[in-house]
């Protein structure tokens, strides 16, 4: 890592905070092509329309890296949360028991009660879980490199 052009190699140093796998942050303009339909427009609003569990895609992660990281839950296994939408829309003894790993934010800490009464299966839920298939149709472009000029300096000769 460089310090006012000095390369520096030290954990103290402010330049040691920059993620090497996101250094310019996110990509400004996304457009993707889904099963939800078309986006097109910044990180922040493409994640609200997919939900943050589609950073766990690398065709999100990579041109939405900052936010991707800021969206990051801690929670080891469940990287960005819920995998399913709708996971809150029922109550944990319902959900959890079948579906921890897809509502892995939702279940988080639940547990099981030790004295339930017998379970006929009654009050636990079947889900439909539409897949999702997210797809970059674009491309960060870069400019392409230009020699720096010459300068009066000795030239190539043929």
């Amino acid at each position: 890592r460089c310090d006012d052009g000095t390369c520096i190699d030290s954990p103290d140093s402010e330049s040691a905070l920059v993620d090497n796998n996101c250094i310019w942050g996110d990509q400004p303009i996304v457009k993707f092509s889904t099963n939800l339909g078309p986006y097109e427009g910044d990180c922040p609003g493409l994640i609200d329309f997919l939900g943050k569990a589609s950073c766990s895609s690398a065709s999100v992660a990579e041109p939405c890296c900052k936010t991707c990281e800021d969206l990051k839950t801690g929670i080891p296994g469940c990287d960005y949360g819920d995998e399913y939408h709708s996971c809150n829309s029922y109550t944990q003894a319902q959900i959890c028991d079948n579906y921890a790993d897809i509502c892995c934010e939702f279940c988080h800490g639940y547990r099981k009660k030790r004295n339930a009464d017998s379970n006929d299966g009654s009050d636990t839920v079947t889900l439909d879980l539409p897949p999702i298939k997210v797809e970059v149709t674009n491309e960060l472009k870069r400019k392409p490199e230009t020699p720096p000029p010459n300068n009066g300096g000795p030239t190539e000769q043929t």
